[in-house]
C-alpha cells in the first residue's frame, strides 16, 4: 500500500469511492448473469479469519525448505503472525525479526537513493515429546475446510485442517492440536490418555531459541526466547464424561510435565487440555486492503499481514481458496523486498482470472487461475516502472491496467498484454518530465472514463484526480 508519508485517509476514500462505483455500474454494464442474482448470499464473512489461515495445511513441498536440521514437515500453520512447523518429533516455531525501513528511508528509497535494508532474524524454537520410543507416531489429519491453499502451481493446492492427531506418542497417549475457535491466534493441544496410561511418561522439551523456561504465578509455563514468549496456559483437565479433574504443569531441569495432585483413575480416560501462544503483541492478520469481484458473482479478498494474501468465495459467501502470497517457483512473493511493501490486484471480470504485484522492486505481475493457480504468466522487470500501487480492469475493452510510479520517469502506468505479458508503459502528464508521479487510486465512471488520484512528492500533481483520455 502507498502509505508512505502521505494522507493515508485520502487514499482509503478513493478506494472506497472506486469500490463504490465499481459495484455500483449499471445500464449497459450487466455484472451479474439472471441464474446468479437469483441464488441467495448468504452472510459473507462469518467469523474473523477472512484468510482462512486459522488452519493446519498439509505440506505437499511447499514447506520442504523451511525446517532446520532437515526434519520432515507434515503440516504448517502460518497465519501471518504465527508460523509452526508440525515434524514427527514434535513443532518448530519460526519467528521472524524483520526491520521496516523508516519513514525517512522509504522517501529517500522512493527518491532513487540507495537504502540498504538489514536483513531479518530468523530464529528456531524447538517443542519435543522426550523419551517417546524408537516408534515414530503416526499424524492423522481431521475436520478438513472446504478450501485449499495455493502456493503456485496445482501440484502444491494444500489441504486445510482444523484438527490434527499424533497417534500414540506415549503408550495408550494421543495428543491432539486443534485451532481454539473462542480465540483469535494461538493453537490448542490435548493430551489424551487412555486407559492403562502413565502420566508421568508426558515429557516436553524446549530448545533451540530459548533463554529461559519458568513456571509463573498463575501456574503458567512461560518459554523466554529471542523474540516474543511461548506460553503454556494452565491446562483444564477432565475424564470422558466432562468430570473436571484438578491438574498443574511440573518443571525439572526445563522439562515440562503434568501433575495430577488429588490422582486420577487410570482405568478412565483422561484429557489434559492446555492452550499455547507464541505471540505477546497481537498483530492484525485480517486487514482487508482491496476487494473485487467476477460476472459469476464471485468476491475477492487482498490482505492479510506479512505476505499479502488472496481470498475467493463463491456467490454463497464459502472461502473456495486463498493463495498464500508466495510462488515455489519461480521465486516470487507479493511482499516487495525486506520493507514490505505491499502492492494490488485486479480481477478479470470474464475469465475470472487474477492479476497481483508487488508494490515496489520493479515489481513483475503474476496471473492465477480461477481456482488460484499459478499459470505460468509473469511479466517482465522493468527498470523505467518501479512501484505499483493499483490496478484495474476496463470492462469496454477487457484490458488489464497497472497504476504506480517510479523515481527514474515519469511513467505511472502501464497496460498488460494478457498474452504476451509484456507492460505497454504511459505517463499521463508527459508535459511533466520530472520523476516520481506515483498514482495510489483510480474509478471508473459508467461512460468507461478512467479516474486517478496522484499521491506523490512530485508537487504539482500531489493529492489531484485526473480523467484519463481515452486513448489510454
Amino acid at each position: 500500500m502507498p502509505i508512505k508519508g502521505r494522507s493515508a485517509y485520502l487514499y482509503l476514500a478513493s478506494l472506497i469511492i472506486s469500490v463504490g462505483v465499481l459495484f455500483g455500474q449499471s445500464g449497459k454494464y450487466t455484472f451479474l448473469p439472471t441464474s446468479a442474482v437469483s441464488q441467495k448470499r448468504s452472510s459473507f464473512v462469518k467469523g474473523g479469519d477472512v484468510f482462512g489461515t486459522r488452519v493446519f495445511v498439509e505440506n505437499k513441498g511447499q514447506f520442504d525448505s523451511k525446517g532446520p536440521n532437515n526434519e520432515k514437515i507434515h503440516y504448517a500453520y502460518d497465519d501471518g503472525v504465527e508460523r509452526i512447523y508440525f515434524t514427527s518429533r514434535g513443532l518448530i516455531y519460526e519467528k521472524i525479526k524483520n526491520f521496516p525501513l523508516s519513514e525517512k528511508q522509504r522517501e529517500a528509497q522512493e527518491e532513487g537513493k540507495n537504502v540498504k535494508e538489514k536483513d531479518p532474524e530468523i530464529h528456531y524454537t524447538f517443542m519435543n515429546w522426550v523419551n517417546t520410543g524408537a516408534t515414530e507416531p503416526t499424524i492423522e489429519s481431521g475436520e478438513m475446510q472446504h478450501h485449499y491453499i495455493t502456493y503456485g502451481s496445482a501440484e502444491y493446492n494444500s489441504r486445510t485442517f482444523k484438527k490434527i492427531t499424533y497417534k500414540n506418542v506415549y503408550n495408550n497417549i494421543d495428543v491432539e492440536y486443534s485451532i481454539p475457535e473462542n480465540k483469535e491466534y494461538g493453537i490448542k493441544y490435548s493430551v489424551m490418555m487412555h486407559p492403562g496410561a502413565d502420566p508421568t511418561k508426558i515429557r516436553i522439551l524446549y530448545s533451540g531459541a530459548v533463554n529461559k523456561v519458568k513456571l509463573n504465578s498463575s501456574g503458567e509455563v512461560v518459554i523466554k526466547t529471542p523474540l516474543d514468549d511461548i506460553t503454556e496456559h494452565l491446562p483444564t483437565s477432565y475424564y470422558e464424561n466432562q468430570e473436571k479433574v484438578a491438574s498443574k504443569f511440573t518443571l525439572h531441569h526445563d522439562t515440562i510435565g503434568f501433575e495430577f495432585p488429588e490422582g486420577i483413575q487410570k482405568n478412565r480416560s483422561v484429557i489434559i487440555d492446555p492452550w499455547v501462544t507464541s505471540v505477546t503483541t497481537l498483530t492484525l492478520n485480517n486487514l482487508c486492503f482491496d476487494v473485487d469481484y467476477d460476472l459469476g458473482g464471485n468476491a475477492f479478498v487482498f490482505g492479510s499481514f506479512g505476505y499479502a494474501k488472496l481470498a475467493m468465495y463463491n456467490l454463497a459467501g464459502i472461502l473456495q481458496w486463498t493463495f498464500s502470497g508466495i510462488l515455489v517457483t519461480p521465486s516470487w512473493s507479493s511482499q516487495a523486498g525486506l520493507s514490505g511493501s505491499v502492492g494490488n490486484f485486479v480481477v478479470d471480470k470474464f475469465t475470472s482470472k487474477t492479476y497481483i504485484g508487488p508494490g515496489q522492486g520493479n515489481p513483475r505481475i503474476i496471473r492465477l487461475t480461477q481456482n488460484g493457480v499459478y499459470d505460468n504468466f509473469i511479466t517482465p522487470t522493468t527498470t523505467l516502472y518501479q512501484e505499483l500501487w493499483e490496478m484495474g480492469f476496463h470492462c469496454m475493452s477487457g484490458e488489464i491496467f497497472v497504476l504506480g510510479g517510479g523515481h527514474t520517469s515519469n511513467l505511472s502506468a502501464a497496460t498488460i498484454n494478457t498474452v504476451s505479458a509484456t507492460l505497454n508503459l504511459s505517463t499521463f502528464q508527459p508535459l511533466n518530465t520530472a520523476f516520481v508521479h506515483d498514482i495510489s487510486a483510480q474509478c471508473i465512471d459508467d461512460a468507461g472514463n478512467i479516474f486517478v488520484y496522484y499521491a506523490c512528492s512530485n508537487g504539482p500533481l500531489n493529492h489531484k484526480i485526473c480523467r484519463v483520455n481515452s486513448t489510454f
